[in-house]
């Protein structure tokens, strides 16, 4: 018996599509719970999970990034000596992801693009790295196909803001902007660059409600709406291009063939998505 045992979207997708779910036990936290959920898969109880540890085979995570379930599965995997095999569905914060301990590093663990290969490779190289193809991506690629194409919107990706010690902050005090004042930043400079789009749609993160984006867009509500689609798809093919800052749904709308740009005012963080072309909405 293998256990599963995921909390971000990022993880959840790629595992979905990569491991046979029909002879697992999945033990999550949202947004991963919800994902699951919508393809029949329900979530163990979070208080039986040491237990099932105990008697399994062997487990399978993703990275949650502040550290959360899986950090603790690895912890009791490897009280009860199993094998830990982990799913690295990012580009960013790697030795954060295990507490930058090297104890609590998996077994093995599996990447889905050559960037990250060779990062990982690099990161750790005492560690077996595994490549695999990202079958949830080439999923995502025949769906698409098959959805009308429009240029509509400027697809504005939430994201939050990452602290290592603080955990998610979104105050001032550390960054000098919010996610408020990156989206007013990226309103007032959007204006600047050829895009004939001029309505945003503005697509929440999966960790943060609708009450949270209705507040950063309050000042915009002309030329900004909320996407109410829960498939993110949809929202490219409605758009021109696809806005936000390291985040997995700009390289998915990368791979689908979208114009994405860096939005993050310049001298904060620098793109970490393996995008060659991306733009960016104020010079490097």
């Amino acid at each position: 018996m293998k256990l599963i045992i995921c909390r971000d979207m990022g993880s959840a997708s790629v595992i979905s599509e990569n491991e046979n779910n029909k002879t697992c036990l999945y033990f999550l936290k949202n947004p991963a719970k919800n994902f699951f959920k919508k393809k029949g898969i329900v979530s163990q109880n979070l208080r039986s999970l040491e237990k099932n540890i105990e008697s399994c085979d062997y487990i399978i995570t993703g990275t949650s990034w502040p550290l959360d379930i899986e950090f603790w599965a690895i912890k009791l995997a490897k009280k009860y000596n199993k094998k830990i095999i982990t799913y690295l569905d990012h580009w960013v914060n790697y030795e954060e992801r295990f507490n930058k301990k090297k104890e609590m590093f998996p077994d093995i663990i599996i990447t889905t693009d050559s960037f990250a290969f060779k990062l990982a490779k690099k990161k750790f190289s005492f560690l077996k790295i595994i490549l695999k193809k990202n079958l949830y991506l080439e999923k995502l690629k025949k769906k698409y196909k098959t959805i009308k194409k429009e240029k509509k919107y400027i697809l504005y990706v939430d994201n939050h803001l990452v602290d290592i010690n603080k955990n998610i902050v979104n105050k001032k005090r550390y960054f000098n902007h919010n996610e408020k004042s990156i989206f007013e930043n990226f309103v007032t400079k959007i204006q600047s660059h050829n895009i004939k789009s001029k309505k945003i749609l503005f697509r929440t993160h999966p960790k943060k409600n609708i009450k949270n984006s209705l507040n950063i867009i309050k000042k915009y509500k002309l030329i900004c709406s909320i996407s109410k689609n829960e498939d993110l798809i949809k929202d490219i093919a409605k758009s021109e291009i696809v806005v936000g800052w390291n985040s997995m749904a700009m390289y998915i709308a990368h791979k689908l063939g979208k114009k994405v740009m860096h939005i993050l005012p310049k001298g904060f963080k620098d793109n970490n998505l393996p995008i060659k072309d991306i733009k960016y909405l104020e010079k490097k």
